[in-house]
């Protein structure tokens, strides 16, 4: 496979199976884990 080849497509079950394997490992290793919270539409000042 080339370097400019597309990755290959994983389903959306399969990358939430690997999200929420990822959040286990890492409440295991005594880390809380909080969602994102945005207080205004703004999320960048400038690109």
């Amino acid at each position: 496979m080339s370097d400019w080849d597309w990755k290959p497509y994983v389903p959306v079950a399969k990358r939430r199976e690997q999200a929420n394997r990822a959040v286990e490992k890492a409440r295991k290793a005594g880390k809380d884990l909080f969602p994102v919270v945005v207080t205004s539409r703004t999320i960048a000042r400038t690109f």
